[in-house]
């Protein structure tokens, strides 16, 4: 016989599987603790509070994780360390129905985005799609110049995943340069995401009229936390293990870099499944016991085939989550619950070990040596116990505000579990559209531009060389100009000094004396003319050569119209010396004359060989004119 208090856990068991008729028949249901997560829909007083601290700065990003249940928001900025500093955090639960339609999702968006303060000044705001239909592939590829590296990269990723540009946006990020067998490679992390979610996710922002700055996903605002350090690695190899309602997601990163994800068909659902064929199976105990003891209730039932719901089922496994409330125990020992899930935890296990050896054989020769699990069931102890037991590693809950510097009057949420559910929210207010992989901002847009950076760049470069070859062009002119400025100045301070300053009277009356003093010149120049002749004459006449006479012509006295004509003068002499230079002697008389001030034009009209007092002489007459 079973002991009495197994079977009051049984027969509180019994009473919520019978709980399944009693909501159709409208009896009220048997007493279960309630759900902790559900009692938290509402937000607390902490939350209001905390909304409107920190976000009037400008400069912020701001992350939006929009989920089934509620919308999370963080906004991150920079504190005087140019370091990203959390500014502020809030999150707005959401009724079923806002979530499944569109209208009222935009408004509750638009409404939750008023009131974080996103309609100030540069604010880029970042949100995420689902990770479920995005493709993450981390290739190496050879070590190509930039003009080659994304053709490179799109053919290396349709050996290893196909996909269609039209339906598919797809992206790359260099993480680095490697080695590997001596030969060095780029490593590249490249993804694609159908267009159709990227594209609702982007209009839902437009019609709330706060538009996007960029979409990403889970795991790579995961791999900002790393890379800020809000997650801790300590340079290791750490998985991100995130289990959801319908899937779950293994992530690894190295370095903080995401190397691997994958996600597969196993999460919270399964638990729930594997809770309801659990109390399935118990039920052929439970009727054991009940005829034991002879409950007649029972007997009228026992050909009936009674399971829990998914609600009944769910609320049974919150119950086992939330274990601090003392009503977990008194419908099934957690224990039972925990064996219940096991095998649903076994098979995430399996992917994980899986994941793991991939990764070991064909990324890393490193072992994993952390993991954080994120997710609902992440806050039980038995399940991370279980997985630290299982797997021989650190096991850790994600808290990205535990390592963040936080912003003056700021303070992190305080339940565990929040804590843990604004990681992705936090990871995207950590973008950037350098480093983030960005399916509004891929590659193409970045090649571009880079184009015009470096096409604003050249025309720049280019105008600057113009104004720099204008501006020598001007200086020289402007130095030319001041050369003839100071030129100027020179001659006016010298104009300066003559006084009285020259006018047309000035400049007649010195003409009229000019013309006086120009008659009184030529005639003591007619007055000394034949002194002036004999005196020429004299100078340039050499000693070999002797004058026999010099007959000079003038004008005529009074002029007339032969006035100027009969100017010249004779010369009448002989060269004396050695008979052979006679006419070297002559030649060089001859020049003299005619190099002569006073004489050009001289011809020779005499010449004879004589002799004088017995000696040969050569007698000449030669005739120039006068000027």
């Amino acid at each position: 016989m079973a002991r009495p208090d197994e079977i009051s856990s049984t027969e509180r068991l019994l009473s919520l599987i019978r709980t399944k008729g009693d909501h159709d028949t409208g009896v009220a249901p048997s007493p279960v603790a309630p759900s902790t997560k559900n009692a938290k829909k509402e937000k607390p007083p902490e939350w209001k509070q905390q909304a409107n601290r920190g976000s009037r700065r400008k400069g912020l990003r701001i992350g939006v994780d929009i989920g089934e249940k509620d919308i999370k928001l963080v906004a991150v900025g920079l504190g005087l360390d140019r370091k990203p500093v959390l500014m502020n955090w809030a999150i707005m639960p959401m009724e079923p129905d806002i979530a499944k339609d569109g209208n009222n999702l935009t408004r509750f968006l638009k409404s939750a985005l008023l009131g974080f303060g996103a309609n100030r000044r540069k604010i880029e705001l970042w949100g995420c799609i689902s990770s479920a239909n995005v493709e993450t592939r981390a290739m190496r590829i050879p070590k190509v110049t930039a003009k080659q590296i994304p053709n490179a990269v799109l053919w290396a990723f349709r050996k290893e995943a196909a996909f269609d540009e039209k339906t598919d946006i797809f992206d790359y990020h260099v993480i680095g340069e490697i080695l590997e067998e001596n030969t060095p490679k780029l490593q590249v992390m490249a993804s694609t995401a159908p267009k159709h979610e990227v594209d609702g996710l982007k209009q839902l922002f437009i019609k709330c009229g706060y538009p996007l700055s960029g979409i990403s996903i889970v795991p790579f605002a995961l791999q900002n936390l790393f890379r800020f350090g809000w997650l801790e690695t300590n340079d290791k190899d750490v998985c991100a293990l995130f289990i959801g309602r319908d899937w779950s997601r293994i992530a690894i990163f190295s370095k903080g870099n995401l190397v691997l994800s994958r996600d597969i068909k196993a999460g919270m659902k399964s638990l729930v499944q594997a809770v309801s064929e659990g109390i399935a199976s118990l039920q052929d105990e439970i009727s054991f016991q009940m005829l034991d003891m002879r409950d007649r209730a029972w007997e009228d039932t026992s050909d009936q085939r009674m399971q829990l719901d998914e609600d009944q089922s769910q609320q049974l496994l919150d119950n086992f989550i939330n274990s601090a409330d003392e009503a977990t125990s008194s419908v099934l020992p957690e224990k039972d619950l925990f064996d219940m899930i096991r095998p649903a935890l076994d098979r995430i296990l399996r992917q994980v070990e899986m994941t793991f050896a991939h990764y070991n054989q064909h990324f890393s020769g490193q072992r994993v040596q952390r993991i954080y699990i994120s997710g609902q069931i992440s806050g039980q102890p038995l399940v991370s116990g279980y997985f630290n037991d299982q797997l021989g590693l650190e096991v850790e809950g994600v808290d990205p505000f535990v390592r963040s510097s936080l912003a003056e009057g700021v303070q992190a949420p305080g339940e565990t579990q929040v804590r843990a559910d604004f990681a992705p929210a936090a990871g995207l207010a950590l973008s950037s559209m350098r480093l983030t992989p960005n399916f509004l901002y891929t590659y193409k847009d970045k090649s571009r531009k880079r184009t015009i950076r470096w096409f604003d760049s050249a025309v720049l470069v280019g105008f600057a060389l113009i104004v720099l070859l204008l501006g020598g062009i001007y200086q020289f002119f402007d130095h030319q100009n001041s050369k003839k400025d100071k030129g100027v100045e020179r001659l006016q301070s010298e104009l300066d000094r003559f006084s009285p300053r020259l006018g047309q009277n000035l400049v007649l009356t010195l003409a009229d004396q000019t013309v006086v003093q120009m008659k009184r010149l030529s005639v003591v120049s007619q007055r000394y003319m034949g002194l002036a002749v004999v005196n020429e004459i004299a100078r340039i006449t050499p000693a070999k050569v002797k004058l026999v006479s010099l007959t000079a012509e003038f004008d005529p006295p009074g002029g007339g119209a032969k006035k100027g004509k009969s100017r010249h003068v004779i010369v009448d002499g002989v060269v004396l010396g050695d008979r052979l230079t006679f006419d070297a002697v002559l030649a060089e008389y001859i020049l003299k004359l005619g190099n002569s001030p006073m004489f050009q034009k001289p011809s020779i009209e005499k010449r004879t060989l004589e002799n004088l007092d017995g000696k040969d002489v050569l007698r000449f007459a030669v005739r120039a004119k006068m000027i």
